[in-house]
């Protein structure tokens, strides 16, 4: 007898039935801890075509980073799993004997990972001297004239209005330009020695306008440390204490990302004896005619959403979403993504409501209700990028956020994404019942006050019972149609 059939037979007779699994939801739902918070569920079968349960699934809530689904999925549906970015760089004027008499060029498309911070290594430099060695090769030695950023591909809003005034300059808020360095961070490290000397250390080093106010002490005692930026500006004053053997880091972002990477650039070129003779500056409109010279193309899509949906990466989410609204809208704005959220949400099961202010979910004015994230994760697994779209997903004690989530029961067979901004813990995503049946789950927490950590007990409690859901007839007799998740992903 096929194992897959045995184990079909053995839940069908042990297992919960759909009663059963929505009763045991809504006990855990009923604690008195949970008592003012607003929970929104969907439970979908997809093998019987069946909703399973559902509370206020019609309702709109803060999605926090599970509308990074919702971008992600518009990225694959529009440009691909195979879409890369292309940033060209150029000239224009003239090119002899080493020299160009004009500006180089550098057209931006939106890449996010120009960083050298891809999947979690720092090689900025080495990125950089791969270009230059590639300049060298078509024989560039000098440039009488700048050093310029063509910057037409998305608008020029790189903070979102609607973003929290305390998120700004964080590592999750960068401001999102169409050139960018190391995820657009300035990697700060703190160290004490055993005397307790305290030492800086700041990569990018050359990033424009990096200043310092260091007032830490290295004395025995508690870690204290706190850092704040001058509105504007890189200027950074960092105070408080750090133990004797110790090691902070952080990671601020650059006031101006595409600013950042001309500043190095510029810099690292005139270090490896690439003398620029101008300076270094931003440039839209209609450019002169730019002759090219090489091109740095991404990695694909699909392998650089598992970065933004492992780690939860609002950087790269908010310039998916802007470049798809490009490609397709015409216009690289967070307005243009918004339409086409709305155009792509009405298609696919004719609903209305949402809000979307950016591609990230940092926004509090985001809004999306759990039956449109029940469709997104339902095309999901019927898309000819399904394995793409699958392998993106943090699994449950296994990786990404979700690395320490779940126990015996659920580890390896839950694949979903969190997502929080202040009293809003959010988890969608699949599950794989004992009987190998997939199914979707939406448990959306918004407006709790009882502590974060109770919540995310909740929905693990909930993975665990849907775990064991019995299949019925009808599946038994589709399950040879329905490719269990743990084989498609391991």
């Amino acid at each position: 007898m096929p194992y897959l059939l045995l184990c079909s037979l053995l839940w069908a007779s042990t297992g919960l039935s759909p009663k059963a699994v929505r009763n045991q939801i809504e006990d855990i739902l009923a604690h008195p801890k949970f008592a003012d918070s607003f929970w929104g569920i969907v439970v979908y079968a997809p093998a019987r075509n069946k909703t399973l349960m559902h509370r206020n699934a019609g309702h709109n809530f803060r999605p926090a980073s599970n509308l990074k689904i919702l971008t992600t999925i518009l990225a694959l549906e529009h440009l691909g799993p195979d879409f890369r970015f292309d940033t060209e760089i150029g000239y224009r004027g003239t090119l002899g004997d080493g020299v160009i008499q004009g500006d180089l060029v550098i057209t931006a498309s939106g890449d996010p990972s120009i960083s050298g911070n891809y999947g979690g290594a720092w090689r900025t430099q080495d990125y950089l001297a791969a270009i230059i060695q590639e300049l060298r090769a078509h024989g560039v030695q000098e440039v009488t004239g700048d050093l310029v950023a063509v910057v037409d591909a998305l608008d020029d809003r790189h903070i979102q209005y609607s973003w929290e005034w305390d998120d700004i300059g964080n590592y999750y808020a960068v401001p999102v330009t169409p050139l960018s360095l190391n995820n657009g961070w300035i990697q700060i490290q703190l160290s004490t020695d055993e005397q307790g000397t305290v030492t800086l250390k700041a990569r990018p080093e050359n990033t424009p306008g990096l200043q310092f106010n260091l007032s830490v002490t290295g004395n025995p005692g508690e870690e204290t440390v706190e850092w704040k930026r001058d509105w504007g500006t890189n200027h950074f004053r960092i105070h408080g204490n750090l133990p004797p053997c110790e090691t902070l880091e952080f990671n601020p972002a650059a006031w101006n990302t595409t600013e950042q990477f001309l500043g190095v650039f510029h810099h690292t070129l005139n270090e490896a004896g690439i003398h620029i003779q101008g300076r270094h500056r931003v440039e839209s409109g209609n450019p002169v005619e730019i002759k090219p010279l090489l091109v740095h193309q991404s990695e694909s899509l699909a392998d650089m959403a598992q970065v933004l949906m492992k780690v939860s990466q609002n950087h790269y989410a908010d310039l998916f979403l802007k470049t798809t609204a490009r490609h397709v809208q015409g216009e690289g704005s967070f307005e243009a993504g918004e339409k086409l959220a709305e155009i792509y949400l009405k298609a696919l099961d004719g609903s209305e409501g949402q809000r979307l202010r950016d591609g990230s979910g940092l926004s509090a004015q985001n809004y999306i209700q759990p039956q449109q994230l029940a469709s997104l994760l339902k095309r999901g697994l019927e898309a000819d990028w399904r394995d793409h779209w699958l392998r993106t997903l943090p699994v449950f004690g296994l990786d990404g956020t979700l690395a320490k989530r779940g126990d015996d029961e659920t580890k390896g067979f839950v694949w979903a994404k969190t997502g929080y901004i202040n009293r809003a813990r959010n988890l969608v995503g699949y599950v794989e019942t004992h009987a190998g049946e997939p199914l979707i789950f939406v448990a959306l927490a918004n407006n709790y006050s009882c502590r974060t950590r109770e919540v995310e007990e909740a929905q693990d409690q909930i993975c665990a019972v849907l775990r064991k859901l019995k299949p019925n007839r009808r599946y038994r007799k589709a399950t040879h149609r329905h490719h269990l998740l743990s084989r498609t992903l391991r």
